[in-house]
């Protein structure tokens, strides 16, 4: 898991890095796009975190130190390209934020999210579901953040009525 944690910094960095910035006017992926493609990608994902932590690439800390100053630079509003394809930074880092609270959440003992990136992260995963059923965005909203996102990620058994619609991302 903290291999997994520590492939992100040095992504970031590399996509912040790249000449190779989609031409104007090509169309960003969304938030919930990238979230819900996420699945189809698990086995090159966990491929690069066994070779990371193979090569001793688990520090999840001074990866994220050494992405810090060049995030802090970076337009927010830039597209770049990601695993799967073009969308804006801002975006990207939402997923990001999603991507450690869920898996902060899979460590033994769970590691608790900050109130922020617990709510930025029940948000994404809302926003997935009412693409898709917009009727039962109230049913979610009505469960706390941290059961909202172990409900929506299929890590807790979703409740009455959301039962036939979560998992909205594994």
């Amino acid at each position: 898991m903290l291999a997994h944690l520590a492939l992100q910094p040095p992504l970031l960095i590399k996509f912040l890095a790249a000449e190779d910035e989609p031409a104007i006017g090509s169309p960003a992926m969304s938030v919930q796009t990238n979230l819900s493609g996420t699945g189809r990608l698990a086995h090159r994902i966990d491929s690069a975190a066994v070779a990371g932590a193979a090569a001793g690439r688990t520090d999840f800390g001074a990866a994220a130190r050494r992405a810090a100053p060049v995030l802090r630079s970076a337009d927010l509003d830039r597209q770049i390209v990601s695993v799967q394809g073009p969308i804006r930074l801002q975006d990207y880092l939402v997923t990001r934020c999603v991507e450690a609270v869920v898996h902060g959440f899979d460590l033994s003992p769970p590691s608790p999210a900050d109130d922020e990136a617990l709510v930025v992260a029940a948000e994404a995963l809302l926003s997935i579901l009412e693409l898709a059923h917009p009727e039962l965005a109230a049913t979610a909203r009505a469960l706390p953040p941290e059961v909202w996102v172990d409900v929506a990620t299929g890590r807790a058994p979703a409740p009455a009525g959301l039962g036939a619609a979560v998992p909205v991302m594994t």
